[in-house]
Protein backbone atom coordinates (compact mmCIF):
# COMPACT_ATOMS: atom_id res chain seq x y z
CA UNK A 1 0.00 0.00 0.00
CA UNK A 2 2.90 2.53 1.04
CA UNK A 3 4.57 1.76 -2.61
CA UNK A 4 1.58 2.60 -4.33
CA UNK A 5 1.08 5.93 -2.41
CA UNK A 6 4.85 6.67 -3.56
CA UNK A 7 4.27 5.53 -7.29
CA UNK A 8 1.25 7.15 -6.95
CA UNK A 9 3.18 10.60 -5.99
CA UNK A 10 5.41 10.15 -8.47
CA UNK A 11 3.43 9.82 -11.72
CA UNK A 12 1.39 12.67 -10.21
CA UNK A 13 5.06 14.89 -10.26
CA UNK A 14 5.60 13.50 -13.68
CA UNK A 15 2.91 15.10 -15.01
CA UNK A 16 2.53 18.69 -13.16
CA UNK A 17 6.50 18.47 -14.45
CA UNK A 18 5.48 17.97 -18.14
CA UNK A 19 2.47 19.82 -18.09
CA UNK A 20 4.35 22.69 -16.65
CA UNK A 21 7.10 22.30 -19.52
CA UNK A 22 4.79 22.37 -22.20
CA UNK A 23 3.03 25.30 -20.78
CA UNK A 24 6.48 26.67 -20.50
CA UNK A 25 7.05 26.38 -24.53
CA UNK A 26 3.80 27.81 -25.21
CA UNK A 27 1.94 30.30 -23.78
CA UNK A 28 -1.46 31.14 -24.58
CA UNK A 29 -3.57 33.82 -23.74
CA UNK A 30 -6.52 36.43 -24.62
CA UNK A 31 -4.80 39.69 -26.07
CA UNK A 32 -8.70 41.19 -26.97
CA UNK A 33 -12.02 40.30 -25.77
CA UNK A 34 -14.92 42.72 -26.40
CA UNK A 35 -17.69 41.91 -23.90
CA UNK A 36 -20.12 43.62 -26.02
CA UNK A 37 -19.26 41.55 -29.23
CA UNK A 38 -18.17 38.04 -30.01
CA UNK A 39 -14.23 39.70 -31.13
CA UNK A 40 -11.47 38.10 -29.67
CA UNK A 41 -7.52 37.64 -30.27
CA UNK A 42 -5.28 34.35 -28.64
CA UNK A 43 -1.70 35.18 -29.06
CA UNK A 44 0.84 31.79 -29.12
CA UNK A 45 4.18 32.15 -27.41
CA UNK A 46 7.04 30.24 -27.45
CA UNK A 47 8.95 29.83 -24.71
CA UNK A 48 11.23 32.96 -25.18
CA UNK A 49 8.61 34.97 -25.73
CA UNK A 50 8.14 35.04 -29.54
CA UNK A 51 5.16 35.20 -31.36
CA UNK A 52 4.46 31.85 -33.00
CA UNK A 53 0.67 32.63 -33.75
CA UNK A 54 -2.44 34.78 -33.51
CA UNK A 55 -5.73 33.57 -33.68
CA UNK A 56 -8.57 36.08 -33.90
CA UNK A 57 -12.65 35.89 -34.01
CA UNK A 58 -14.04 38.85 -35.29
CA UNK A 59 -17.38 37.14 -35.45
CA UNK A 60 -19.25 33.92 -35.92
CA UNK A 61 -18.33 32.59 -39.15
CA UNK A 62 -15.18 34.29 -39.53
CA UNK A 63 -11.62 33.96 -38.24
CA UNK A 64 -8.13 33.90 -39.39
CA UNK A 65 -5.17 32.34 -38.11
CA UNK A 66 -1.79 34.18 -38.61
CA UNK A 67 1.42 32.49 -37.85
CA UNK A 68 5.56 33.77 -37.91
CA UNK A 69 8.64 32.81 -38.29
CA UNK A 70 11.39 32.59 -35.31
CA UNK A 71 12.56 35.72 -36.40
CA UNK A 72 8.91 37.36 -35.97
CA UNK A 73 8.16 37.72 -40.02
CA UNK A 74 4.35 36.95 -40.96
CA UNK A 75 4.71 33.09 -42.43
CA UNK A 76 1.17 32.63 -42.98
CA UNK A 77 -2.54 33.81 -42.84
CA UNK A 78 -5.24 31.63 -42.82
CA UNK A 79 -8.83 33.33 -43.25
CA UNK A 80 -12.25 30.93 -43.02
CA UNK A 81 -15.49 33.18 -43.62
CA UNK A 82 -19.17 31.82 -44.73
CA UNK A 83 -17.54 28.05 -46.00
CA UNK A 84 -14.67 29.65 -47.79
CA UNK A 85 -11.16 28.78 -46.30
CA UNK A 86 -7.95 30.78 -47.95
CA UNK A 87 -4.23 30.30 -47.17
CA UNK A 88 -1.78 33.09 -47.48
CA UNK A 89 1.87 31.92 -47.21
CA UNK A 90 4.85 34.44 -47.56
CA UNK A 91 8.22 33.25 -48.31
CA UNK A 92 11.59 34.66 -47.46
CA UNK A 93 15.17 34.58 -48.70
CA UNK A 94 17.92 33.71 -46.00
CA UNK A 95 18.23 37.79 -45.55
CA UNK A 96 14.52 37.26 -44.61
CA UNK A 97 13.01 39.38 -47.76
CA UNK A 98 10.25 38.64 -48.53
CA UNK A 99 9.96 36.93 -52.21
CA UNK A 100 7.03 35.46 -52.70
CA UNK A 101 3.52 35.47 -51.79
CA UNK A 102 1.39 32.85 -52.32
CA UNK A 103 -2.49 32.22 -52.55
CA UNK A 104 -4.28 29.12 -51.75
CA UNK A 105 -7.45 27.78 -51.81
CA UNK A 106 -8.82 24.89 -49.93
CA UNK A 107 -12.25 24.66 -51.15
CA UNK A 108 -11.55 24.55 -54.64
CA UNK A 109 -7.92 23.44 -54.77
CA UNK A 110 -6.76 26.62 -56.04
CA UNK A 111 -2.91 28.06 -56.08
CA UNK A 112 -0.80 30.79 -57.78
CA UNK A 113 1.29 33.22 -56.94
CA UNK A 114 0.10 36.64 -56.40
CA UNK A 115 3.83 38.20 -55.85
CA UNK A 116 7.35 37.97 -56.07
CA UNK A 117 9.69 40.33 -54.96
CA UNK A 118 13.73 40.95 -55.89
CA UNK A 119 16.68 42.43 -54.13
CA UNK A 120 20.12 43.69 -54.45
CA UNK A 121 23.13 42.44 -52.72
CA UNK A 122 21.91 45.55 -50.21
CA UNK A 123 18.79 44.00 -49.11
CA UNK A 124 17.28 47.11 -51.49
CA UNK A 125 13.83 45.71 -53.10
CA UNK A 126 14.93 45.80 -57.28
CA UNK A 127 11.17 44.49 -58.11
CA UNK A 128 8.12 44.08 -57.07
CA UNK A 129 5.73 42.09 -59.72
CA UNK A 130 2.19 41.24 -59.39
CA UNK A 131 -0.14 38.41 -60.70
CA UNK A 132 -3.68 37.58 -61.20
CA UNK A 133 -5.55 34.18 -60.45
CA UNK A 134 -4.09 32.59 -63.55
CA UNK A 135 -0.53 33.62 -63.47
CA UNK A 136 -0.72 36.91 -65.78
CA UNK A 137 1.50 39.71 -64.64
CA UNK A 138 -0.63 42.74 -63.95
CA UNK A 139 1.59 45.45 -61.94
CA UNK A 140 5.02 45.90 -62.05
CA UNK A 141 7.49 47.99 -59.95
CA UNK A 142 11.22 48.20 -60.71
CA UNK A 143 13.63 50.53 -58.48
CA UNK A 144 16.82 51.39 -59.60
CA UNK A 145 19.70 52.90 -57.09
CA UNK A 146 22.81 55.06 -57.39
CA UNK A 147 25.78 55.34 -55.05
CA UNK A 148 24.29 58.18 -53.13
CA UNK A 149 20.96 56.22 -52.41
CA UNK A 150 18.83 57.79 -54.84
CA UNK A 151 16.22 55.88 -56.80
CA UNK A 152 14.60 56.51 -59.82
CA UNK A 153 11.14 53.95 -59.76
CA UNK A 154 9.17 52.57 -62.70
CA UNK A 155 5.36 51.05 -62.24
CA UNK A 156 3.24 49.62 -64.96
CA UNK A 157 0.23 48.10 -64.82
CA UNK A 158 -3.19 47.19 -66.14
CA UNK A 159 -6.21 49.79 -65.63
CA UNK A 160 -9.47 48.94 -65.51
CA UNK A 161 -10.32 49.35 -69.36
CA UNK A 162 -7.56 46.61 -69.48
CA UNK A 163 -5.20 49.43 -71.06
CA UNK A 164 -1.01 49.40 -70.17
CA UNK A 165 0.00 52.38 -68.57
CA UNK A 166 3.62 53.56 -67.68
CA UNK A 167 5.24 55.87 -64.29
CA UNK A 168 8.49 56.68 -63.76
CA UNK A 169 9.21 58.62 -60.75
CA UNK A 170 12.21 60.13 -59.19
CA UNK A 171 14.10 59.72 -56.47
CA UNK A 172 11.81 61.78 -53.93
CA UNK A 173 8.44 60.00 -55.11
CA UNK A 174 7.34 62.26 -57.52
CA UNK A 175 5.56 60.95 -60.59
CA UNK A 176 7.51 62.45 -63.67
CA UNK A 177 5.71 60.78 -66.86
CA UNK A 178 3.01 58.58 -67.42
CA UNK A 179 2.47 56.22 -70.40
CA UNK A 180 -0.77 54.68 -71.15
CA UNK A 181 -0.93 52.13 -74.18
CA UNK A 182 -3.78 50.51 -76.09
CA UNK A 183 -1.83 47.24 -77.65
CA UNK A 184 1.35 48.62 -79.15
CA UNK A 185 0.10 51.97 -79.53
CA UNK A 186 0.80 55.28 -77.15
CA UNK A 187 -2.70 56.52 -76.26
CA UNK A 188 -1.34 59.41 -73.89
CA UNK A 189 1.71 60.78 -72.35
CA UNK A 190 1.96 62.72 -69.83
CA UNK A 191 4.65 64.97 -67.96
CA UNK A 192 4.78 66.81 -64.42
CA UNK A 193 7.14 68.89 -62.73
CA UNK A 194 7.75 70.39 -59.47
CA UNK A 195 9.02 72.84 -57.09
CA UNK A 196 12.21 72.44 -54.50
CA UNK A 197 8.98 71.49 -51.90
CA UNK A 198 7.76 68.52 -54.23
CA UNK A 199 4.61 70.37 -55.15
CA UNK A 200 3.03 69.85 -58.70
CA UNK A 201 3.74 72.92 -61.13
CA UNK A 202 3.09 71.58 -63.92
CA UNK A 203 1.22 68.74 -65.64
CA UNK A 204 1.30 68.46 -69.57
Amino acid sequence: MYVKKITLSLFILCVAFVGAAQQKRKVKYVDISHSNSKETTHTFLDSNGRKISVKQTIFDGFNSIVTYTPTGKKKTTEMNFDGTRDLWTNFYDAHDNLTRLEYYNFINNTRFVASSYTYDNKNRQLTRAEYDGRGQLQNLKTTVYDDVKNTDTSVWSYNLLHQKSISKFDHKGNEVFRELYEGNDTVAYTTFKYDEKNRQIEKK
